[in-house]
């Protein structure tokens, strides 16, 4: 019982799964590029699409839901990405637009079994650290929002962020930050 207690023990431990494991994926004659470790390059909006395709695959377990969560994380590279560039951006990714998940979620089909699930044990890793970064954001009071993902934007848009497109722009970790600071500061009722 020891032998089998010492091999398997490392299954009840704690995990953190925040590296990217998969920077890049090749799938024929197309590179796909992945966010950084810890989601730290990722852009506000491709989150909670990201997110939301996730929470429809995990409910679903559909492979077409899966290619889709996998799009929005993974897109072909930027043209001209020069990553030796002080002024360049370190994130090799074209920009996130909605529209092109359909088409990169087809792509994405063609990925092995293996490369999807670590993905997917990925993003849990790094939602399940940022839960705990940004306690507040993940936790704090709920709004009443029957419009989703827009609705949070449109929640967000104002003075500090502008407006709702800017706020879909942002780096995740700025709004999350943004929303602790303001849970944390705002008055005791």
């Amino acid at each position: 019982m020891d032998e089998l207690h010492k091999i398997t023990a490392w299954i009840f431990d704690e995990t953190n799964i925040t590296k990217n494991v998969l920077p890049s994926v090749r799938i024929g004659n197309t590179t796909l590029y992945g966010p950084a470790d810890g989601l730290t390059d990722t852009r506000f909006f491709e989150f909670l699409r990201a997110a939301q395709n996730f929470q429809l695959y995990m409910h679903s377990k559909k492979q077409d839901d899966l290619n889709k969560f996998i799009a929005s994380l993974y897109r072909p590279c930027r043209a001209n990405y020069t990553p030796d560039s002080p002024t360049e951006s370190k994130d090799p990714r074209v920009p996130f637009n909605d529209d092109y998940i359909d088409y990169n979620a087809k792509v994405c089909a063609q990925m092995s079994e293996t490369q999807k699930q670590s993905i997917v044990l990925f993003f849990k890793g790094c939602c399940a650290s940022l839960e705990v970064l940004f306690p507040e954001a993940f936790h704090g009071p709920k709004a009443d929002n029957k419009y989703g993902i827009h609705g949070t934007i449109e929640a967000l848009a104002g003075e500090k962020w502008g407006n709702p497109e800017k706020v879909s722009e942002q780096y995740l970790y700025y709004i999350l930050i943004s929303i602790c600071n303001f849970e944390r500061n705002k008055p005791k009722e």
